[in-house]
């Protein structure tokens, strides 16, 4: 009897053992097989900087891999014509039998025979050709590489920033967040944190696991899912936890309003999110958890303005800094161009000058007149032509002095002519001044010529016209004189950007303000 239950003992021990064996067999395998399939993301890869580490590795594998498949390849089609068709002893034999075909000559480096030297030749080239692609390959894919990991140690520097966010406030230990809520905390302490920038360093922490999903509610609110178990939202619920997300005050009797369900149906769809512990129903009014406050809603809005105002203004001192480079080279320019000009003009005087002094000289001579008297100097036509065009150019200029004061430096035609009619010239027509305004243009007496409605306006000093002055400019020739508002409405700027043109006008003497403090522009009245 002794021995019978001794006997089930053992075979008890021995079945109760084999089991155990076979059940931690499993289990082993099991984990093997996780850690295998999650080595990357679970191990390897915990921070942005593992991530790009192993993206690094995965290229250096990928030109390896190329390398082995270029030389395989390549030795193949030149070495022998060995067939991965043939059965393993045949390839086996012809391996030897090619390596004693060459072993059997070993000797000098040099090529035997001229077919022999074009063959290595050849061999030499596409393996040269091989590694330069291999080489250009290698590079150009560095530079995109060293781009990508510029970005990365930047989004990486703001992930780090935004982990400690998450452990000193504990939100780990919520189901979820809204993500503007993490933003809103960010905006304070990270420096030169833009919203985009703050949305592509979440897709990358969703990469590394330091949330399980990103979903998005709306356009505007988005949620950080720290739980493993995936949170899916049906559209009615997203109403829901949008209408939370955005209300001054969430009250279930504000959401029935706007979106006139019956009440048997919405309060169905609160109470299911009140289950899966996703929102909180506090008598009449409902909360989501992790979402943010009213007060913080507020302040990620003031702090999303300040920065937008910021690199607006950052915006306008490069276009200003620009503009003044620009206003500096054109100035440059003129003035090399008014040089050339001035000494091409020089040259043409001297010749003239040589030339009609040549015709006074032929003519005294056949007429038996001295040329030394001053008569018979002023009496060529062609001489009295140049002495006439010189003294109204002359005049003209003497006009622009006489103006400039007021002006700074610009006229119309209409006041132009009016001058030139009320001196020494009143018979003078609009088309023979346009040909005197035309040499003064060639000369540079005359800098530039705008028209704006039929009014030419000429600018007789080296004055800085630039494309914002040139459009208030046609609108003081439409309007004749306006103020800050007009200005405004006219051109749809701000009262800022306004202020600023027109200070640009002030600076250079142009615009002046009259007694109903309306702004003008002396220069673009007609004095008739």
């Amino acid at each position: 009897m002794d021995e019978t239950i001794a006997l089930f003992v053992s075979l008890g021990l021995i079945v109760i053992f084999i089991s155990y064996t076979v059940l931690y067999y499993l289990i082993v395998v099991k984990k093997r097989e996780d850690i295998q399939e999650g080595s990357i993301t679970r191990s390897a890869v915990q921070t942005l900087e593992d991530l790009f580490k192993e993206q690094e590795m995965e290229s250096i594998r990928s030109k390896l891999a190329n390398l082995h498949q270029i030389a395989s390849t390549k030795g193949i089609q030149e070495a022998g014509p060995l067939s991965i068709k043939k059965d393993e002893k045949l390839l086996i034999d012809e391996g030897e039998q090619l390596w004693k075909e060459w072993n059997a000559e070993l000797g000098e480096a040099e090529p035997i025979s001229d077919e022999q030297r074009q063959k290595d030749i050849e061999l030499l080239k596409t393996t040269v050709s091989a590694l330069e692609q291999l080489d250009k390959e290698h590079y150009n894919e560095l530079e995109k590489e060293e781009v990508d990991m510029g970005k990365g140690m930047f989004y990486d520097s703001i992930s780090r920033k935004l982990g400690r966010i998450l452990k000193n406030k504990n939100w780990k230990e919520l189901p979820f967040i809204q993500a503007e809520k993490l933003e809103n905390e960010a905006l304070g302490t990270v420096k030169h944190l833009e919203h985009d920038d703050f949305k592509e360093t979440l897709k990358l922490m969703k990469v590394v696991g330091t949330f399980k999903d990103i979903v998005e509610i709306d356009p505007h609110t988005t949620l950080l899912v720290f739980t493993k178990t995936p949170l899916k939202f049906s559209l009615v619920e997203k109403v829901v936890l949008s209408f939370i997300a955005h209300s001054e005050n969430s009250s279930i009797t504000e959401l029935q309003k706007l979106t006139g369900w019956k009440s048997s149906y919405l309060y169905q769809v609160i109470e299911d999110l009140e289950q899966r512990k996703i929102i909180l129903k506090q008598e009449n009014q409902l909360q989501a958890i992790g979402f943010m406050t009213k007060e913080e809603r507020t302040n990620r809005h003031q702090k999303l303005h300040e920065i937008q105002l910021k690199k607006e203004e950052k915006e306008n001192k490069v276009n200003q800094l620009q503009r003044e480079q620009q206003a500096k080279m054109k100035a440059e320019q003129k003035e090399k161009e008014l040089q050339q000009k001035l000494e091409l003009e020089r040259k043409q005087k001297e010749l003239e000058d040589a030339r009609l002094k040549a015709e006074i000289e032929a003519q005294s001579e056949s007429m038996k007149i001295d040329v030394d008297e001053p008569v018979m100097e002023s009496s060529t036509p062609e001489l009295l032509e140049v002495q006439k065009r010189e003294e109204i150019i002359q005049n003209i200029q003497q006009i622009f002095t006489n103006t400039m004061p007021l002006t700074g430096g610009i006229i119309i035609l209409q006041a132009l002519l009016y001058y030139i009619n009320q001196g020494p010239y009143p018979n003078m027509q609009k088309i023979e001044l346009l040909h005197y305004i035309d040499i003064m243009k060639e000369r540079q007496i005359i800098y530039e010529e705008i028209s704006y409605s039929g009014v030419d306006i000429y600018i007789f000093q080296d004055l800085m016209i630039d494309d914002e002055m040139k459009v208030a400019l046609r609108h003081f020739v439409t309007h004749g004189e306006m103020d800050m508002e007009d200005l405004e409405t006219a051109t749809d700027w701000d009262t800022e950007h306004a202020k600023r043109v027109l200070k640009r006008f002030y600076d250079q003497k142009i615009l002046q303000l009259n007694q109903r403090n309306h702004f003008y522009i002396p220069g673009l009245f007609n004095t008739n």
